[in-house]
C-alpha cells in the first residue's frame, strides 16, 4: 500500500512539472492521489479490488453441507513441484440452498477461563484444513477489533472466515470483520461457581490470599477473605466475567442494574445464533457442528491437561459460600441461567432423541480418537506446572493430534505466517522432531487427498 502511495505522489509530481499539460490534468491527478490515500488509510475494498481484483464469484471458504471431508468447500489444484502451502483454489459459486441456508463463516467470541483454547484449537484446525482467512492481530493471542486496520490481511482475492481470539465484543466492529448475514455468531459461558473458582485461582486470588493471611488459610476462607476486598458490582476477568469479555461495561444501559443486565441480555440474544455452555462442552460442539454443517471429526478435541488439583482446591463449598459467590456474579449468574435454558431450546427444537445419539456418537469417537493419541500411562510436564499425557506412535502419524495439543498462542503465531509468507521453522514445544511447517503441510495434504480427521484403522 505503501508503495502503491508512493507511486501516486510521483505520477502527480511529474504530471506538475510537465508544462505541457493543462493544469485541470493536473488538479485531477493530484485529487486522485488524495483519494487513493483515504482509501489505503481506511483499508477500504476499492483499494483491494485495485491491487487484488475481486473474483467473480464469491468466496465459500466454510462447507455448508454435511459432507465436509471428501467435499471440500473449495476445491484446490496444485503442482506436485509446488510447495502445498501455496495451493491456488478454484472457488465454486455459492448459490446452492443449502449453502444460502448454513451460515460459512464462524465469529467465536472467546471468553476467559471457559475452556475457549480447546475450542480455539478446533477452530484453528479446520481453518487450517480448509484454508481459511483468519482475522487476527499478527503474532498477538488478543485481537482489538476496533482497530480493524491492524488484522492480519486475508490472502489476495480472499475475505476473512474466522474469528476466535480473545477480545471484548464490540458488535459495530465485529460485523465489519464478519458480516452477521454470511457467519455464525458464537460465544461460550460457564456456570458462574465454576467459573469464579477457576478464575480465582488462574488470576492469583488464591496465591495473593495465602502471601497475606498465611499457609494455613483454607481455599474456601481464601475467597471469602478476596470477596470481602470487592464492594457493589465489579465487572472483571475474576468477578462477571463473561460479561466483562461480551462487554457489559462498554454499553450505555439505562436504568436500574436489573434493567441494564435485563437489557444486556436481550442484546446479547440478539447479536449471538448460540451461545455454548463449558459444562456442556460436548453437547455444544455437536450444536454448533449442526449449525455450520461440518462433519462429526471436525469438532473432535483433546483434554490438554491431566493437571493434579492440589487437595485444598478439592474440598466442596459451603452453601454460604456458593450462595455469596452467586451474589457476586449476579449478572454472570442472570446471562447463564439464560441461555442455558435457551440452549434446551435449541435441542428441543432439534429433536431430543435425535440429538441424544448424535452427542453420544461424538462421545464414543472423541474417546477413541483420545485413546489412539495418547500413551495414557505415561505423563509428561506442561506448561505452568500442569501434567499432559504422552503422546503415543499414532500421534507421529496423524499430526491432527500434535495440533490439537499444542498451545494456542504458538498456533496463533503460526498462523500469522501461514497467512503472510508460508513459512513454518520453528519447533512445536511438545514435539522437538516437529516443526509448524512440517504439521501443517501434513494435515493439508491429508485433508488434500480426502482423508477424515480420524480413522481407526
Amino acid at each position: 500500500r505503501i508503495q502503491i502511495l508512493f507511486e501516486m505522489v510521483t505520477l502527480k509530481q511529474t504530471l506538475l512539472n510537465n508544462s505541457k499539460l493543462p493544469w485541470i490534468l493536473s488538479i485531477i491527478a493530484f485529487v486522485y492521489c488524495i483519494v487513493y490515500f483515504v482509501q489505503i488509510y481506511h483499508n477500504t475494498d476499492i483499494v483491494f479490488n485495485i491491487v487484488h481484483p475481486k473474483p467473480k464469484t464469491k468466496v465459500a471458504s466454510f462447507q455448508t453441507s454435511t459432507s465436509i471431508e471428501r467435499n471440500p468447500p473449495h476445491e484446490a489444484s496444485f503442482n506436485k513441484q509446488d510447495n502445498l502451502l501455496s495451493i491456488s483454489t478454484a472457488l465454486p459459486d455459492v448459490d446452492s440452498a443449502v449453502q444460502q441456508i448454513k451460515k460459512k463463516n464462524l465469529m467465536f467470541i472467546k471468553t476467559h477461563k471457559c475452556g475457549t483454547s480447546t475450542l480455539v484449537n478446533v477452530f484453528y484446525l479446520y481453518g487450517v484444513r480448509h484454508r481459511s482467512n483468519f482475522a487476527l492481530q499478527p503474532y498477538k493471542h488478543n485481537i482489538n477489533s476496533n482497530d480493524i486496520r491492524g488484522l492480519l490481511p486475508p490472502r489476495p482475492n480472499g475475505t476473512y472466515n474466522i474469528q476466535c481470539q480473545h477480545g471484548v465484543f464490540n458488535p459495530s466492529s465485529e460485523h465489519k470483520i464478519l458480516p452477521k448475514a454470511t457467519s455464525l455468531y458464537t460465544t461460550i459461558i460457564r456456570s458462574p461457581v465454576s467459573h469464579f473458582k477457576s478464575a480465582f485461582s488462574f488470576w492469583g486470588g488464591d496465591r495473593n490470599m495465602i502471601k497475606k493471611y498465611g499457609e494455613n488459610i483454607t481455599y474456601e476462607e481464601s475467597m471469602n477473605k478476596w470477596l470481602e476486598t470487592y464492594s457493589g458490582v465489579s465487572v472483571g476477568l475474576t468477578l462477571n466475567s463473561a460479561s466483562h469479555d461480551l462487554g457489559f461495561a462498554h454499553y450505555s444501559f439505562t436504568g436500574s442494574l436489573q434493567q441494564k443486565i435485563e437489557a444486556f441480555i436481550e442484546h446479547i440474544d440478539k447479536e449471538m445464533d448460540l451461545v455454548m455452555i463449558t459444562d456442556r462442552m460436548d453437547e455444544s460442539l455437536v450444536m454448533l457442528k449442526e449449525k455450520l454443517g461440518w462433519n462429526l471429526t471436525d469438532i473432535l478435541y483433546l483434554k490438554r491437561m491431566v493437571a493434579r488439583k492440589p487437595e485444598r482446591i478439592l474440598k466442596p463449598l459451603s452453601n454460604t459460600t456458593i450462595n455469596r459467590i452467586t451474589d457476586r456474579q449476579v449478572i454472570d449468574r442472570q446471562l447463564f441461567d439464560y441461555f442455558n435454558k435457551k440452549f434446551d431450546q435449541h435441542i428441543d427444537d432439534y429433536g431430543r432423541e435425535r440429538f441424544a445419539k448424535l452427542v453420544k456418537d461424538f462421545q464414543d469417537v472423541r474417546l477413541r480418537f483420545e485413546n489412539k493419541c495418547f500413551d495414557k500411562n505415561r505423563t509428561i510436564r506442561g506448561v505452568m506446572g500442569t501434567e499432559t499425557w504422552a503422546f503415543s506412535e499414532y500421534a507421529s502419524k496423524n499430526l491432527v493430534c500434535v495440533f490439537l495439543q499444542s498451545r494456542d498462542v504458538q498456533l496463533t503465531k503460526a498462523i500469522t505466517q501461514l497467512q503472510l509468507t508460508n513459512d513454518y521453522t520453528k519447533e512445536l514445544s511438545n514435539n522437538k522432531d516437529i516443526v509448524f511447517k512440517d504439521m501443517f503441510q501434513k494435515v493439508q495434504s491429508d485433508f488434500m487427498a480426502g482423508l477424515p480427521v480420524f480413522e481407526e484403522n
